[in-house]
C-alpha cells in the first residue's frame, strides 16, 4: 500500500542546477573503522580543508546522527543495520543535491557495507577505512568507550568481542602511524577529492 500513495515530488530544481549553484558535483566519502581509529577527527580535517577551498561539505557523524535522527533505535544488529542504511540514504539525498557528504561510522560488517554502496549506486563515494589498532584506539579511547567497558557498563564492544569485518574498501589510511596532517594528505592524494 505505501508504495502505492508514496510518490516523490518532482521539484522544479534538478539535480545539475544543484552542482552548478555549488560550483561542485556531490559525492559521498564514508570512513568505517573501530572507535578511537580516528574517523571523527579525520571527517573534521577533511571537512576543515574542503571550506578552506571553497568546497561545501557536510558531516554525518555516528554519535550525532544515534542522538537525533536515530534516537529511536538501539543496538542490536538489526537496529545498527537501520541506522547505516537510514545514514546511507539521507548521504545520497545531500550528495545528489551537491554536498560533499563525510560520513563517519564503525560499520563494522561486510554486508551492511554492501548495502550502503548499493544506496550509493548512482552518486560518486568511496569507502575508506580508517586503520588502527585495537591496543592504539584502546589508548586513545575519546569517548571512554574502553573504559566502560572494562568496569561492565558495556557488555559487547566492537573489536573487542564483538565482530569486525574489514575490507573491502575504496581507500585505507593507516592513523597509528601518521599524524591527521598527513593522514589528510594521504587521502586528499588516494581519492582526489
Amino acid at each position: 500500500m505505501k508504495g502505492d500513495v508514496l510518490k516523490p515530488f518532482a521539484n522544479a530544481i534538478g539535480e545539475t542546477e544543484y552542482a552548478e549553484l555549488l560550483g561542485q558535483k556531490g559525492r559521498v566519502v564514508w570512513f568505517y573503522g573501530l572507535s578511537g581509529s580516528g574517523k571523527s577527527t579525520l571527517s573534521d580535517a577533511l571537512n576543515r580543508d574542503l571550506h578552506g577551498r571553497g568546497r561545501y561539505s557536510i558531516i554525518l557523524d555516528g554519535d550525532t546522527i544515534r542522538s537525533t535522527i536515530n534516537q529511536d533505535l538501539g543496538f542490536s544488529d538489526a537496529d545498527r543495520a537501520e541506522n547505516l542504511r537510514r545514514t546511507a540514504e539521507l548521504a545520497r539525498f545531500l550528495a545528489k543535491r551537491g554536498a560533499i557528504v563525510i560520513v563517519s561510522f564503525i560499520t563494522p560488517f561486510r554486508a551492511v557495507r554492501e548495502k550502503i554502496a548499493g544506496i550509493l549506486r548512482d552518486v560518486p563515494h568511496e569507502l575508506v577505512f580508517v586503520k588502527a589498532g585495537i591496543e592504539t584506539c584502546k589508548k586513545r579511547d575519546p569517548k571512554g568507550i574502553y573504559q566502560a567497558y572494562n568496569e561492565g557498563k558495556i557488555k559487547s564492544l566492537t573489536g573487542v568481542d564483538a565482530s569486525f569485518e574489514i575490507g573491502p574498501h575504496d581507500c585505507e589510511l593507516d592513523t597509528e602511524n601518521l599524524t591527521i596532517d598527513e593522514t589528510l594528505r594521504d587521502l586528499v592524494r588516494k581519492i582526489r577529492i
